[in-house]
């Protein structure tokens, strides 16, 4: 085999690669809006989320209308931005949506119906009150025997209203 054969077969093989890598890059997902179900325990979460995804995409629609020379593109950037919301709204969404995760996370198990859910409920609300319930430690030196300590002392007394 020549050199010219050899580098040919090593380029054939470079470029088949590529052409596969791209191939494998081509793989475009399209998201849509997801609406809010009542029945669905946790569709708000899911299509807040799913708005989250898709908001750098809104942004684009919105300076593409606005950069467009056609009168009712720039009308319909208008609307847009009229009906879009504002960066505070957007944050306040994303925090809501990592204080929300956990009981959509829970709420997806407890749907289930292949499986016994009830096994999940117990665990999954003790995480909860674990991440979410801040545990304040007391002083449980209470003498039930003699009721030493149970109340603070003259907490029951009456006030002297003559004072």
């Amino acid at each position: 085999m020549n050199i010219r054969n050899c580098v040919y077969s090593q380029v054939a093989d470079v470029g088949d690669n590529v052409q596969k890598e791209e191939e494998s890059n081509l793989h475009t997902v399209f998201y849509r809006a997801i609406t809010d179900v009542e029945t669905h325990w946790s569709s708000t979460y899911i299509a807040w989320e799913r708005l989250t995804i898709l908001k750098p995409y809104i942004d684009i629609v919105i300076s593409s209308l606005n950069a467009s020379k056609d009168p009712n593109s720039k009308g319909d950037a208008k609307r847009l931005m009229k009906i879009n919301l504002t960066n505070d709204k957007w944050e306040i969404m994303r925090d809501l949506l990592e204080v929300l995760g956990p009981f959509a996370e829970l709420t997806e198990k407890l749907e289930g119906t292949k499986y016994a859910t009830m096994s999940y409920m117990y665990p999954g609300i003790a995480k909860l009150k674990k991440r979410f319930c801040q545990t304040t430690e007391f002083n449980n030196n209470l003498d039930l025997e003699t009721n030493n300590h149970a109340f603070e002392e003259n907490q029951f007394e009456e006030a002297d209203e003559d004072d």
